[in-house]
């Protein structure tokens, strides 16, 4: 899911922007590794999707889905 379409999306259906903007820095920065036998790799960066655990994330991605049809 691109997030700069979303934030697009959000303010194209009112949301407002200081709303916006706070999803966003929850989105911002975002790393994650993978522990493959034991071993931790380097972090990466996350530039898409939604944060995993979020309470927005499934409501983010139907509002998404429901402005791409």
């Amino acid at each position: 899911m691109d997030r700069t379409a979303v934030w697009e999306i959000l303010l194209k259906i009112g949301c407002p922007t200081d709303f916006v903007t706070i999803i966003r820095s929850f989105h911002e920065g975002m790393q994650a590794s993978v522990i493959e036998n034991g071993e931790v790799s380097p972090d990466l960066e996350v530039t898409n999707g939604t944060k995993q655990g979020c309470s927005l994330a499934p409501l983010l991605f139907v509002i998404f889905f429901l402005m791409m049809l």
